[in-house]
């Protein structure tokens, strides 16, 4: 009986909501709880979590396999640092006053977890961790946050034996977010608030792998959701108030500015470089839920508009493979960062296959692709592969891989991470193949 029930898990799991317009496409991940989290460390293998769930895959999210805690969780986040060695935290609220938090940990990749570290607060009120990293097998963060009355509290833990014991490394309010870019230098972002206003955005910074916190810069009125720093010098706060924002360093943090962005999109953060970034959330502009950058966060324009689901977290392995993830079991996935896309600009139909030459050609970094689409006499539509090469013929992605209705389409291609040279666009449907030299100046 259980081996019937997983084969159809695998099969249900296979169905993949595609949607060309957008650039992101949907897997039925099999759940309809909540998904908090996610981690890959690489395109193919990576987990996420939610409430009382985790999910596996290793073929870049075509089938995911549920994996199983010790004690079911409110699991808020997850990181790997190889395809074995992992680790999860959570918490459970086993009544009104009794909440428990743990950290759980694989050395074989998720086939089995155990707890390594939980116990459970004396307050009256909640408890929960928030976010998890490890640097190695040995050194483990997590941030920890608890609400009591009209105040809140919490810290940076630090274990130093694979997360079987940890001590405070920084004890600053409810801390939201954790990033380090090396062994030695991190930040952390915290919330703080009492029975009286205001209530305080508080960052911190440390070089020595909090031994030692400092405070970096203090906002007035805002509460935060995630940090990343992207090098020593350039980092983003994403925060919220009565629409989101976006806070920006250029120097390690020492001094924030603040950009509003008009959306509602305050859940999710990942910045793949210093300028290309993503945010996700809740769907209430425009029908949007999440937004992209290619200058920093001057400018933002949204993605997947036929998105209508909360999304909390959102991880990108390259600048052009990620996944989202969120409220009822809602996981997405791109291959071209989210920013492709497939418009059919006219009624007529083509009486051939063709290529067009791009435009602008030379182009920085964005330039557009138009091809046409014949009907065929059995079928009604065609399997069309665009792909983009580089000098040596290896492939940088599928900008197109899927069936078109006959028709003209034109689609956008954009450079920003790739390097000034010449690349070869090449288009494959029905039978017909035909190329075009394309240059990327920058």
């Amino acid at each position: 009986m259980k081996k019937i029930i997983f084969t159809l898990f695998i099969i249900h799991c296979s169905l993949i909501i595609t949607n060309a317009q957008s650039g992101w496409y949907g897997f039925n991940s099999g759940t309809g709880r909540q998904l908090n989290s996610l981690y890959f460390i690489n395109s193919n293998t990576g987990w996420v979590v939610g409430d009382s769930i985790i999910l596996k895959t290793t073929n870049g999210g075509i089938n995911w396999a549920i994996q199983t805690l010790p004690t079911q969780t409110r699991n808020s986040s997850v990181h790997f640092i190889n395809e074995n060695t992992g680790f999860i935290v959570g918490d459970k609220n086993y009544d009104s006053y009794n909440y428990g938090v743990y950290t759980f940990k694989t050395t074989n990749g998720g086939i089995n977890w155990i707890t390594v570290n939980n116990y459970f607060p004396a307050i009256i009120g909640t408890a929960y961790f928030n976010n998890v990293y490890a640097v190695n097998e040995n050194i483990v963060y997590r941030t920890y946050g608890q609400y009591l009355s009209y105040s809140n509290s919490g810290g940076v833990h630090k274990s130093t034996d694979g997360g079987i014991s940890f001590s405070t490394s920084l004890g600053a309010g409810d801390i939201k977010g954790l990033s380090f870019i090396n062994s030695q230098t991190g930040w952390a972002v915290s919330y703080s608030s009492g029975e009286f206003p205001p209530s305080l955005l508080l960052t911190y910074n440390t070089t020595n792998a909090g031994s030692n916190w400092t405070l970096r810069d203090s906002i007035r009125g805002f509460n935060s959701r995630a940090i990343q720093f992207i090098n020593e010098s350039t980092g983003y706060v994403l925060v919220y108030s009565n629409n989101t924002m976006m806070f920006k360093t250029t120097n390690g943090g020492i001094n924030w500015t603040r950009d509003t962005i008009n959306n509602s999109k305050c859940r999710g953060m990942y910045f793949i470089n210093s300028l290309t970034g993503w945010i996700a959330g809740y769907p209430l502009t425009g029908g949007s839920n999440i937004s992209h950058t290619t200058n920093g966060g001057l400018n933002w324009s949204d993605q997947f508009p036929q998105g209508t689901t909360t999304l909390n977290a959102i991880y990108f392995t390259d600048a052009m493979t990620g996944w989202a993830v969120g409220y009822y079991g809602v996981i997405l996935k791109t291959t071209n960062g989210g920013v492709t896309s497939i418009l059919n600009n006219n009624k007529e139909v083509p009486f051939t296959y063709s290529l067009s030459q791009n435009y602008p050609n030379p182009f920085n970094p964005i330039t557009k692709i138009k091809f046409d689409i014949k009907k065929e006499f059995r079928s009604q539509e065609s399997e069309v592969k665009l792909s983009i090469y580089d000098i040596l013929g290896r492939k940088i992605e599928d900008l197109v891989n899927e069936k078109l209705q006959p028709g003209s389409y034109e689609v956008t291609f954009d450079g920003s991470d790739l390097p000034s040279g010449i690349y070869f666009c090449k288009l494959q449907a029905g039978g017909f193949t035909e190329t075009k030299k394309i240059v990327l100046l920058k």
